[in-house]
């Protein structure tokens, strides 16, 4: 199988593609470890899919701007799709696809690896099964031939709507405990800082302007 029918219109800059960043870190996992598990063209689209709609869910923004569209084999992200060599879908792609992208740090490569552990069991075929079992595909591609070529763009917003309703993997449900104790713990210290004093405040900054008058006046 081939994946090259998709047809995309040709937004987006791969210089500044975030989701390249987020595809590279999904290779490396795949290539990381004692067994390695070489990612395909075809499942690793599914992979963003799947890291797009929980990075709204649990950490409430998108984990990346590039357009999500729906297509025959489900959903792709262009910008990641087309910086791909042509090719079958069965071929793994190399960790070096993705040389020019930045890496990913901190809690970003976080949430990634607890996708990849969520995901990691299911193979490509596994993953467009469910998606096209799924509202966001299903609605994007309409009542379209299940064999018909081109693209439909996926809505964040019915990502979501349905991903909210859904149960949360244990990987990614321990990321989300993990995120709400640091942010509790932010909060925690942010609330422990001394008030501002506005009259102090005040002083200081009309203290900071009159040393600036006089200084360009010479004085």
């Amino acid at each position: 199988m081939t994946l090259r029918s998709f047809e995309h219109s040709g937004k987006g800059s791969l210089a500044v593609s975030q989701a390249l960043s987020v595809a590279k870190e999904l290779v490396r996992l795949s290539l990381s470890g004692d067994e390695k598990d070489p990612l395909t063209n075809l499942r690793l689209q599914k992979l963003l899919y799947y890291s797009q709609a929980w990075s709204l869910v649990l950490r409430e923004s998108e984990l990346f701007s590039d357009d999500l569209e729906a297509s025959r084999y489900g959903p792709v992200v262009p910008t990641v799709y087309h910086h791909l060599p042509d090719g079958p879908a069965a071929d793994p792609v190399p960790l070096e696809t993705f040389a020019v992208a930045p890496d990913l740090e901190g809690v970003e490569a976080d949430f990634v690896r607890s996708v990849w552990e969520a995901y990691n069991q299911y193979s490509a075929l596994q993953l467009s099964r469910m998606t096209h079992e799924e509202m966001p595909w299903r609605k994007a591609w309409g009542g379209r031939p299940p064999d018909e070529t081109g693209s439909a763009p996926i809505s964040v917003i019915d990502l979501e709507d349905f991903f909210a309703r859904q149960a949360v993997p244990a990987p990614l449900a321990a990321y989300g405990h993990e995120l709400r104790k640091r942010e509790e713990e932010a909060e925690r210290k942010l609330a422990e800082l001394p008030p501002l004093d506005a009259d102090r405040l005040t002083a200081a900054a009309k203290s900071v302007t009159r040393s600036a008058s006089l200084r360009l006046r010479g004085g």
